[in-house]
């Protein structure tokens, strides 16, 4: 008999097959429905994106986030339009990088008016707020010509309310999505009506079919396979109405508690008075508001007290904020405007968070919104005569970015050091820092050379110039070192800037 394998009670342990074949149970508490769970949990579903948000669903939240951010909360609207401000800023400023630099300073004057002209800053924002509040946002290529600049091209954003199939009495398929025409998983065409459907006299809406080249088509998918937008602000939309109705409660309270002046109790001297046969039990009676009351004998009248904890409105209020722009990734006090409870550090790592958010946003506005608003502009701008370089790249070839407005520290002094050392180490050009100041380089550079002229016509000190004297008069070693470096780095400028214009300019003995 072959020897067999027992445990520490003498029984055979069971073989490998034996082990493979036993069925292993796991259990998840959050998949559990019990009583106490099961009305938390009625509301989930296996619904795919599609299902979950059918067209009436999103029109219906984006209507109500309207409502709330649009015209009715004060938080909600400051919300909206801190997101828009944060991440559009005045703009982006484009920087093309060919070798040819005269080119680059070219097209980039050239864009720049037109996109100041178009009010390409305000669309943007425009559309930013659209996509937290609508969920989603529409840009079209059209064309103005009223426009005076030489390219007529004028992206028009409107609201995704436009985006909709009246033939297919709203009806969202892998195939249409309301609007959306699908080749295979990705958008063929887009119908745009001519009206808005809420337009008081849009009785019958019109339409038009786009290719999908000429419209951006701009949200956020949180599910794999999204095909719509949902409101950023969707999840907000019952936190919003209970901070209305707690606010609400609280003034009622403090109406209530302030209507009542004072009670007269009788205390039933002469006649035995009976109480009015007209006042019912528990009928409502109302109440003169500053005024001293007489009651009947036997009657008191006392208020109830206010559970409800009125002293600490404000912190009920800062923490339904709190929530609120979480879902939107906003610090508190950008939330509320208020940053009184605040200390420095704890602002600045709350906005460090808040920074990495913008930078994404950011991203996303260059690869789905600028990239083609650009290859839209450079199209039209071919087929003007003599108004691009002959030798410009084409769009594919073309090298570029984008540069937004820089974060601004609240410490001057501080924001100068490490910008000097970003540019000591070769971690910032000229023309990166002053683009990130909407100053143009070659503009820039002109001026200074005229400044430097005068001052040296005049016998004034030059910026930056460090004479040998003064270097003879420091006593630290380092700081005679930083400053004969801040010498050096001014005369190659000078240098470089003689070099382009012929000229003979240098730093004072």
């Amino acid at each position: 008999m072959p020897s067999m394998i027992v445990d520490q009670f003498n029984r055979p342990y069971p073989s490998a097959r034996e082990r493979a074949q036993e069925m292993v149970r796991a259990r998840w508490d959050a998949a559990q429905t019990t009583t106490d769970n099961q009305n938390h949990w009625l509301g989930a579903d296996a619904l795919s994106p599609q299902a979950a948000a059918t067209p009436w669903i999103r029109r219906t939240l984006r209507n109500r986030c309207r409502y709330e951010c649009y015209q009715n909360n004060c938080f909600g609207s400051g919300i909206v339009r801190s997101i828009a401000y944060s991440v559009v800023g005045t703009g982006p400023r484009l920087q093309l990088l060919t070798p040819n630099e005269s080119h680059n300073q070219e097209v980039q004057a050239k864009f720049h008016a037109w996109a100041k002209t178009v009010k390409l800053a305000r669309t943007l924002r425009t559309a930013r707020s659209a996509r937290a509040v609508d969920g989603e946002t529409i840009v079209l290529q059209s064309i103005n010509r009223r426009l005076r600049t030489p390219v007529k091209l004028w992206p028009r954003a409107i609201e995704c309310d436009h985006l909709t199939d009246p033939e297919g009495l709203f009806q969202s398929t892998s195939e249409n999505d309301d609007g959306v025409f699908f080749d295979g998983a990705f958008p063929a065409r887009y119908r745009i009506t001519d009206r808005h459907p809420g337009d008081l006299d849009a009785a019958v809406l019109t339409y038009k079919d786009l290719d999908a080249e000429y419209v951006i088509h701009w949200f956020r998918p949180d599910r794999p396979g999204q095909q719509r937008g949902i409101p950023e602000l969707a999840p907000a939309l019952p936190l919003f109405a209970d901070l209305r109705r707690f606010t609400q409660a609280v003034i009622a309270a403090a109406e209530t508690g302030a209507d009542l002046a004072g009670v007269i109790e009788t205390q039933g001297l002469g006649t035995e008075e009976q109480p009015s046969e007209n006042i019912r039990t528990m009928e409502p009676i109302p109440i003169e508001r500053r005024a001293l009351l007489a009651l009947p004998k036997g009657w008191k009248a006392q208020a109830f007290k206010t559970e409800q904890p009125a002293t600490t409105y404000a912190m009920f209020r800062d923490a339904i904020l709190n929530e609120i722009a979480r879902c939107v990734l906003m610090p508190m006090n950008l939330a509320s405007g208020n940053s009184s409870n605040y200390n420095f550090a704890s602002g600045r790592l709350d906005h460090k968070a808040w920074a990495n958010l913008v930078a994404i946003e950011r991203d996303e506005i260059e690869t789905d919104i600028l990239d083609t608003i650009f290859l839209w502009w450079l199209e039209e701008a071919m087929f003007v005569d003599s108004y691009l370089p002959d030798d410009l790249p084409a769009f594919a070839d073309l090298s570029y970015r984008w540069l937004w407005d820089k974060e601004e520290y609240v410490d001057p002094a501080k924001e100068a050091t490490f910008t000097e050392k970003m540019w000591n180490m070769g971690f910032l050009s000229d023309d990166e820092y002053l683009a990130s100041r909407k100053i143009d380089p070659k503009q820039h550079f002109e001026r200074l050379a005229r400044d430097l002229e005068r001052r040296r016509r005049l016998g004034l000190p030059l910026p930056g110039a460090v004479t040998a004297d003064s270097l003879t008069d420091m006593e630290d070693e380092d700081e005679k070192e930083e400053a004969a470096g801040v010498a050096a780095r001014m005369q190659r400028i000078l240098d470089a800037y003689n070099g382009q214009h012929g000229t003979t300019y240098a730093l004072a003995n």
